[in-house]
């Protein structure tokens, strides 16, 4: 169950959004999506699925960020269809993801060998509904340097109480402790989401 206003001015109430799309076939909400969730996002129901423009930063944009990003395009179904993109704070711009990355996305059945690392940008900020972080400094550093979006900005494992480390550099192993966390993240936002 949901929170949903329409546009045309409907008052809010909880309703399974999928009957609410039915009744109003594609329409841009404003949705709460989770007590968490502490900004209405603007997303968009279409053929009964939920659409959300998440925007997944860290700091170089070649590790952490990129995985989390195919991971949740991944994760979509019926149900919600997330639309990810991917930046840094401090991107090393131009270069592909980190080989470890691109390895483990593989194994998964990911492929982000075409990725290019970009810096963050108040355009990016405006197209998401969601930005998803890696960790409190970051977090920190959106609400100080973009305050317009700290109140839709979270931390990818602020419901299970994990800051995911940077592995950059490191070995594989490091990277696939990252990786864990962002599927747990993953796995623990789109419950909530979906639980409304």
């Amino acid at each position: 169950m949901i929170q949903v206003k329409a546009d045309c001015g409907r008052s809010w109430g909880t309703v399974p959004y999928a009957a609410f799309a039915k009744q109003l076939g594609s329409a841009t909400l404003d949705l709460t999506l989770c007590s968490q969730l502490r900004h209405h996002s603007r997303v968009t129901v279409m053929q009964n699925t939920l659409v959300i423009k998440l925007l997944v930063v860290c700091v170089g944009n070649i590790c952490r960020s990129p995985m989390a990003a195919a991971l949740f395009e991944k994760a979509s179904d019926q149900e919600v269809k997330f639309e990810a993109r991917s930046c840094g704070i401090a991107a090393l711009v131009g270069r592909p993801a980190d080989p470890h990355s691109v390895t483990l996305c593989r194994e998964l059945g990911s492929d982000i060998t075409d990725h290019v690392s970009r810096q963050i940008s108040n355009e990016d900020l405006a197209w998401a509904d969601v930005v998803f972080v890696m960790d409190t400094e970051q977090q920190f550093y959106i609400e100080k340097n973009y305050p317009e979006a700290a109140d839709k900005t979270f931390r990818l494992g602020e419901l299970d109480d994990v800051e995911i480390e940077d592995p950059y550099t490191e070995e594989i192993e490091a990277f696939q402790i990252a990786l864990d966390a962002i599927r747990r993240g993953i796995k623990s936002w789109r419950r909530k989401i979906i639980a409304g």
